[in-house]
């Protein structure tokens, strides 16, 4: 609903700021197709009043929007003020933005809003700060409360895990802040009894499990647990029949990990594949994910994507994973850091096929339940309406 001309009508034109290029990929682009979706749904499907902003255009096109799709501009959030930005906005009489991991309050958000935005809300993926000891957290609430005309209307968070923080780390209020768990698509990530795939693609022997990472290859994602593992695994219990992908690696990221496994001996236990188009199709032919994050994770697609794919997984104990992985139930949950640990519960996996699949289906159950891309946009959608008519009212009363 939007008010801009004193009546109610059944719109509001949206933008989404992504403080990245357009050609940034991963987790990024999957966001950037959830909220053009959103945005689609909250107009009735006109997709004309969505809109998008890359701090740079330069790569090309955004491949997470639909290639005909123009209501595209570039901005940097970090070079303020911004005439052609500023035109665009009053132009299209953008009513609504969402600004990915700002702030709680920021001269940003003061910017945005004093060009006539109605309603500014701040979605994060990662974590929006440390815990913060009582007085700390108090000055930082009091800061909140003061800083009015620059703070945001509300704060969406993927997990429970994230947004504590934003309590115990920012002194943000319960109220300012909403949970919406990512999804995926359980049409595109499907299991299949056929598992050959990647045996072909690697020429791995077809007796030999797969074990597959599908991220960011970053030290934070538990790169280094994973590969010393899987030379736990190879070298001191002698498996194998175990057989490590892992996907995601980009520019040399690979390089410090592929020393490691020559140190132990054990460089044909794991193959780092690169950035792969056809992720899909090697989660459906895996055996076992892992996703043994060392640093921190809100509600990682990763693990979505491998439930949906039938696979059993392996994650580490923090930040959202508890939530993503039903311990027990969907895979299992190793102590962070803890090679032994996690080299101890992928063996689990890999002695018991009926374990394996007994978990995996439980896990496609519950991502076609509670965890698709229709449930994660129907509940962004009712969140950014109940929050943009909040703002509405609460503009409507002060002088």
């Amino acid at each position: 609903m939007s008010l801009r001309d004193g009546t109610a009508t059944p719109y509001v034109a949206s933008l989404f700021v992504v403080p990245y290029p357009s050609d940034v990929g991963f987790a990024i682009d999957r966001l950037v197709t959830a909220f053009f979706s959103v945005f689609r749904g909250m107009n009735g499907g006109d997709t004309s009043r969505n809109h998008f902003s890359f701090t740079s255009i330069a790569g090309g096109p955004s491949k997470a929007l639909p290639e005909s799709f123009a209501n595209v501009i570039q901005f940097d959030p970090l070079v303020i003020p911004n005439a052609a930005f500023e035109n665009y906005v009053r132009e299209n009489h953008i009513d609504l933005a969402v600004v990915l991991d700002e702030q709680p309050a920021s001269h940003l958000i003061g910017y945005l809003k004093g060009l006539g935005i109605k309603c500014v809300v701040s979605y994060w993926g990662a974590p929006i700060s440390g815990p913060s000891g009582g007085l700390r957290r108090l000055l930082k609430r009091a800061h909140l409360g003061l800083a009015r005309r620059r703070r945001v209307d509300a704060l969406i968070f993927e997990s429970r895990a994230m947004a504590s923080l934003a309590i115990s780390g920012r002194g943000c209020p319960p109220s300012m802040l909403d949970i919406v768990p990512t999804g995926t698509d359980p049409r595109r990530f499907s299991p299949t009894t056929q598992k050959h795939y990647v045996h072909e693609q690697f020429n791995i022997d077809r007796r030999r499990l797969v074990v597959v990472f599908a991220g960011h290859v970053h030290e934070r994602k538990g790169i280094g647990t994973l590969v010393d593992a899987a030379a736990i695994l190879a070298r001191d219990r002698q498996r194998s029949d175990l057989f490590f992908l892992v996907c995601g690696d980009r520019n040399q990221e690979a390089a410090p990990y592929l020393e490691r496994l020559r140190a132990y001996g054990v460089e044909s236990a794991v193959h780092f594949a690169g950035y792969r188009s056809d992720i899909a199709m090697i989660l459906a032919h895996s055996d076992i994910g892992v996703i043994p994050s060392t640093g921190w994770d809100s509600f990682p697609m990763s693990a979505l994507d491998m439930a949906a794919a039938g696979l059993p997984i392996v994650g580490s104990r923090l930040g959202g994973l508890p939530e993503t992985i039903a311990d027990g139930e969907t895979g299992l949950l190793a102590t962070t850091g803890d090679p032994n640990d996690l080299a101890d519960k992928i063996e689990l996996f890999a002695d018991n096929a009926d374990l394996r699949h007994a978990f995996g289906s439980r896990g496609r159950e519950r991502i076609q339940q509670q965890y698709t891309l229709e449930i994660q946009s129907q509940r962004l959608q009712e969140v950014l309406w109940r929050r943009f008519r909040g703002a509405v009212r609460t503009g409507a009363d002060e002088p």
